[in-house]
């Protein structure tokens, strides 16, 4: 970059600016120009950040709020807020500021979708009556907002701004079949006015939990409490550590612990053939092969908290942690953000510290 851009470890600077302790705060509002996906490069490293029309966005996988008003780009991460002077001129947008260099030049991202399958585009409505539309330009619109998409031999790759998320799919008598670990989603064309989003609320739900199903008031108060959408479906949840997947596949992400949601958890609520039990599921061959990554696993019985902390069942002594082994692990990867698209909610870290999040809440380990 020239000399008015960003001087060698000015990455680090803008990174410190953006996340000082400000005061203030920014209700989040649309702003169309900005809205999509940005790069920032200095020599060899580079920044990605994502602006979503609908105000939530992301820096390298890290989410923020954000506000473009008057030529002041706002951004509210972590509880911080700062205040960045900006313009926005076509595909460049400019921050200005003496405390990372004096103007840094932000490219606008250009993703098209390449060699996409054309029979995927438009819209499909799934059985709980949500629509999302794939549009040939490589991007899309579901419930939560854009993302970026590609589809091509029959993998699904869209991205929505915190983390990439691959799936299998097949086109079966103009239906779309979604598949991940062994479960499905169907959809079916909709009609071409079908409004993009989830389905009415007065629409009935079935949502199982450890093969008890949820009563709507249940079903309102989960989706209320941490603001997400819960699809129908059936899932296993274990309230020990707070793990949870779909039934009869393996752990797909982390839920507060502790909560009272559905029935006791089953041995087999992730299929199981592995003679390898965490707080009595046995687990799913995925799940295994994700801890060899980290420890070797030998067959047994074992336990796992909300911190991480692991040992065997009956023995209340802990002997390894798993999320010290994960993070020594990713250490060397840098920072790692994903978040799923059936709840919206994310987990990462960054080799030090590991979270979980929803909209207005955290469970943050580590330091």
């Amino acid at each position: 970059m020239s000399g008015s851009g960003v001087r060698r470890g000015g990455l680090l600077v803008f990174l410190v600016v953006l996340a000082a302790a400000l005061t203030g705060g920014a209700a989040p509002e649309q702003a169309k120009g900005i809205a999509g996906t940005w790069e920032l490069h200095d020599g060899e490293d580079s920044m990605r950040f994502q602006f979503d029309p609908n105000g939530s966005g992301s820096m390298d996988g890290v989410p923020f709020q954000w506000v473009f008003r008057d030529g002041a780009l706002s951004i509210v991460m972590q509880g911080n807020t700062v205040s960045i002077q900006a313009a926005l001129t076509g595909d460049e947008l400019r921050l200005l500021g003496s405390a990372f260099g004096g103007e840094v030049v932000l490219k606008r991202s250009i993703q098209q979708a390449t060699a996409s399958d054309d029979a995927i585009h438009g819209k499909w409505q799934a059985a709980n009556g949500s629509v999302v539309e794939f549009r040939p330009n490589g991007t899309g619109t579901n419930a939560r907002g854009e993302f970026r998409y590609t589809a091509a031999g029959g993998v699904l790759e869209f991205d929505e701004g915190a983390g990439a998320l691959r799936l299998e799919y097949s086109m079966d008598n103009h239906q779309l079949v979604l598949s991940s670990n062994g479960s499905q989603l169907v959809f079916v064309r909709a009609p071409a006015g079908a409004a993009v989003g989830s389905p009415p609320a007065n629409r009935a739900r079935s949502v199982v939990v450890n093969r008890t199903k949820l009563r709507d008031q249940e079903i309102r108060a989960f989706e209320s409490q941490f603001n997400v959408r819960m699809l129908d479906g059936k899932y296993w949840y274990d309230a020990a550590c707070g793990a949870w997947g779909l039934e009869g596949g393996p752990c797909i992400g982390f839920l507060p612990a502790k909560l009272v949601l559905g029935g006791p958890l089953s041995a087999d609520a992730s299929g199981g053939g592995t003679g390898v039990f965490m707080n009595g599921r046995e687990l799913h061959p995925v799940d295994v092969g994700a801890l060899q990554r980290i420890t070797p696993v030998q067959p047994g019985r074992y336990w796992l908290n909300e911190r991480g902390d692991c040992g065997y069942e009956g023995n209340p002594i802990a002997v390894v942690n798993l999320v010290q082994l994960a993070n020594a692990s990713r250490a060397s990867q840098g920072s790692y953000h994903s978040r799923s698209d059936i709840t919206g909610i994310g987990s990462g870290g960054n080799g030090s510290t590991s979270y979980v999040m929803g909209k207005d809440w955290s469970v943050v380990i580590g330091e």
